[in-house]
């Protein structure tokens, strides 16, 4: 694709998400229903059973079960990132001020306003039952609270406004003070997802730590970012199959290698390792990244479910693909090709042409609604990327 189309794409979403506000349905929102959070009777499993149906179920059941559109404080993240990389890449103001916009909304709406935990978190913009844990709307996690403090610090640097870093600063607070510790040696480290009631050790949320940690180093020179940074990427290291391959979980019996967690690792390592300039783990980064190109994705460049399953071609795994891909081509520039070749898979697979993205494309069929944030927040970052790979890797041909 080239910069045109490019930019042509992004303005088409930039004024879709715009004019809805930002706001939207999400995949895992089935417990906003007041239908159905009755029904549940506060049960785990009717719970699982409503989220879990809600999400696979061919056609979009929301609007039925009264599910009101909201915004999402990852999404919001994923944009603000999305719109300062794109203002860094173009120069446009437009792009700036949006992102400003939604930084400011991110302030106003954290989920410490009571000052129960330390510094500043987030959580999602719905009720959430996983098979290992409950978590009430909006009570802070530390996914949702990494990527709020990912634009932060990216803001700080390309506003050059430091007074960003306090919240990412605060960010930092709540997940080294307030998430349980699932595992620990005097070289590795496991953090659990939310603050209590989780013993899975969840892979991913790891490196997504350290990456965020190591950025805050580079910035702050604050020794025990650097310091955690490297203990969570040791665990996340020493946990990779066969050094290129992870399931979602440490259970491996249980768990499996899928599409867009294993992209995500591979870009935390190799952020973790740029921004501390220690590349330990450079020999694990290449190896997955070779395993993930070569089991992850079709040769025409759509995202397989996992390692073992195509189906379904999920709109998260392309956009994660591509996000993936180009931040490796700082590495190998081969890896910008793949980039591209996703990002055209999917325009012509899974893009409407009137600024949203489709969920997924089955064997049989496409599901042809969006989520603003698992659908359109995760593209337009990915374009975004995409978009700063390019401009980057042609001024240094």
């Amino acid at each position: 694709m080239n910069d045109s189309n490019n930019l042509s794409i992004i303005s088409q979403v930039t004024k879709y998400v715009s004019e809805n506000d930002f706001s939207g349905w999400c995949k895992h929102d089935a417990l906003n229903s007041p239908i159905l959070k009755f029904l549940s009777f506060k049960n785990k499993w009717p719970r699982l059973i409503f989220v879990q149906g809600m999400m696979r179920f061919p056609i979009n059941l929301r609007r039925i079960f009264l599910v009101e559109k909201s915004r999402n404080p990852k999404g919001i993240a994923l944009f603000a990132k999305s719109y300062l990389l794109l203002y860094q890449s173009t120069g446009d103001k437009e792009y700036k001020d949006i992102a400003v916009d939604l930084l400011n909304w991110l302030i106003e709406n954290h989920s410490n306003k009571a000052g129960k935990y330390h510094g500043y978190c987030w959580g999602y913009n719905f009720a959430w039952q996983s098979p290992f844990f409950y978590a009430p709307k909006y009570s802070p996690n530390l996914t949702v609270t990494v990527f709020p403090g990912e634009a932060f610090i990216l803001a700080s640097l390309a506003l050059k406004k430091r007074k960003y870093l306090e919240f990412a600063r605060g960010a930092a607070d709540f997940l080294l003070n307030d998430l349980p510790i699932l595992y620990e040696t005097s070289w590795e480290k496991c953090l659990g997802y939310v603050p209590k009631g989780v013993t899975q050790e969840v892979i991913n949320v790891n490196s997504m730590t350290a990456a965020f940690l190591a950025k805050l180093y580079k910035v702050t020179k604050i020794e025990i970012y650097k310091e955690e940074a490297i203990k969570l990427v040791n665990f996340v290291a020493s946990r990779a199959i066969d050094g290129k391959k992870w399931t979602y979980t440490t259970d491996v019996r249980h768990s499996y290698v899928d599409n867009y967690h294993t992209g995500g690792i591979i870009d935390e390592m190799l952020e973790t390792m740029e921004n501390l300039n220690y590349w330990k783990w450079e020999k694990i980064l290449n190896l997955a990244t070779e395993y993930y190109r070569s089991r992850l994705f079709t040769e025409e460049g759509a995202p397989k479910n996992t390692d073992k399953k195509k189906y379904p071609y999920d709109i998260h795994g392309a956009a994660q693909g591509i996000i993936t891909f180009s931040k490796m081509s700082r590495i190998n520039i081969k890896y910008l090709k793949m980039a591209e070749r996703i990002l055209d898979w999917t325009i012509d697979n899974l893009y409407s042409g009137e600024g949203y993205f489709y969920y997924q494309k089955t064997r049989f069929f496409t599901k042809k609604f969006t989520f603003m944030r698992w659908c359109n927040a995760w593209m337009l970052y990915a374009l975004s990327e995409y978009t700063y790979a390019n401009k980057n890797n042609a001024k240094n041909l």
